[in-house]
């Protein structure tokens, strides 16, 4: 059969995907299909095969219940699942080369984009592109993005959505923000993975600020200092297994809150929290315009 191929953009990035066959795009996928003639930042050749593409004699350098990461001097692989009657793998290349193995019987249950992006190691093929992803919702407003981090059940997508009712901002992602060091500025954009919100747009703004919530029974934005980085750390990904992994994550963290405003938000859920956080970054400004 024919090869198929598929190319998306997200703040900035476009990812190439070469499928061994046709295969079906949903609806809600098509936003950050791209057709232009930029070149690919990251491609993927997915391959189906019968068999665990190294041998059981090699050595983790990291193992979990549900991973297995392998590494020699072409780059690392990562396997998913028992590596015998069931599994999935990801090869990162250093030179940007990257390979994704599927056991050929359970190709069909894989198949579709969304699966297939969760196995793509993004949080390390980001890093290389200065990139990476923080569990946040992130909003659109005056030509600049807002970042909402916060533990599951703190209200990250609750504020968002505040946000896009009464000052008329726009959602990008509810779930994943892609934080991208672009000639010295940090932009907060879209990304691919969205979580439950459904809400995942390609855009990319200078971030302005970013608050980490807390529900509480009064409202009040408070600067971070020496809390900031660790805030932010919780909530990225890291390979604590790649040194090198760690400490880019670390240097582009570090410059991101020497930068940008962080800020701890006591909030309830309601006008007046929105007021709170938006009079922190942008002052008294009278129209909440993109």
């Amino acid at each position: 059969m024919d090869e198929f191929v598929l190319r998306i953009s997200f703040s900035g990035l476009v990812f190439g995907f070469v499928f061994p066959e046709k295969i079906s795009v949903p609806e809600e996928f098509q936003p950050l299909l791209y057709e232009g003639d930029k070149k690919t930042d990251e491609e993927y050749r997915i391959i189906l095969c019968d068999s665990l593409p190294c041998s059981e004699n090699h050595i983790p350098v990291f193992s979990t219940d549900e991973m297995r990461i392998y590494e020699n001097e072409k780059g690392h692989l990562r396997v998913y699942g028992d590596g015998k009657s069931n599994f999935c793998a990801c090869f990162i290349g250093n030179s940007g080369k990257n390979e994704l193995y599927f056991l050929r019987e359970s190709w069909n249950f894989y198949s579709s984009p969304f699966r297939v992006l969760h196995l793509i190691a993004g949080e390390k093929v980001l890093l290389r592109h200065s990139s990476f992803l923080l569990h946040s919702s992130v909003v659109t407003i005056n030509n600049s993005s807002v970042l909402f981090c916060g533990e599951s059940g703190a209200g990250k997508s609750t504020q968002a959505a505040l946000w896009e009712r009464y000052l008329s901002a726009e959602i990008i992602n509810g779930d994943r923000c892609l934080v991208t060091k672009k000639d010295n500025c940090f932009y907060g954009g879209g990304s691919p993975w969205c979580g439950t919100s459904g809400i995942r747009k390609s855009a990319s703004f200078p971030v302005a600020g970013i608050f980490i919530v807390e529900k509480s029974s009064y409202n009040e934005a408070v600067l971070l200092n020496s809390g900031a980085f660790l805030s932010l750390y919780k909530n990225c990904t890291v390979n604590t297994w790649d040194k090198s992994f760690v400490y880019n994550l670390t240097e582009l963290l570090s410059q991101l809150v020497s930068s940008v405003p962080v800020y701890k938000l006591y909030c309830r859920m309601d006008e007046e929290a929105t007021k709170t956080a938006y009079k922190a970054l942008f002052g008294e400004k009278k129209r909440y315009e993109n």
